[in-house]
């Protein structure tokens, strides 16, 4: 596809990324929190994600107590939010364009070339 404004080839690519919420790098969040929000806003998302449990029951057996350690909790309003956060930082550049909605991403690539976008 020909971008009109530039003139130049646009390629893209679309992903939709499988369990994105589930395997968030929670330290890496908090660190990118701790340096963007006030502490007392950083303490309240920091025990949202931490301290986290989970109990498998099958028939009349439940499983021992095992900690969550990855991911931002699903359902939850600031789950696809703190995922955005996670991704904010893709890599861009004059030519290259990322989008993302939730757990979605567009990539968009504009060259003269089209070998090359």
């Amino acid at each position: 596809m020909l971008s009109l404004e530039g003139k130049s080839y646009c390629a893209s690519a679309f992903l939709d990324i499988s369990q994105a919420f589930d395997h968030v790098w929670n330290e890496g969040l908090l660190f990118k929190l701790k340096n963007a929000l006030p502490d007392h806003l950083y303490w309240i998302l920091k025990s949202f994600l931490q301290q986290r449990h989970f109990i498998v029951q099958q028939g009349e057996a439940l499983s021992d107590i095992c900690p969550i350690k990855a991911g931002v909790p699903q359902g939850s309003i600031l789950g696809p939010i703190l995922y955005l956060l996670v991704t904010a930082d893709l890599l861009t550049s004059e030519s290259l364009i990322t989008g993302t909605f939730a757990d979605d991403t567009a990539i968009l690539a504009t060259h003269s070339d089209p070998k090359i976008a």
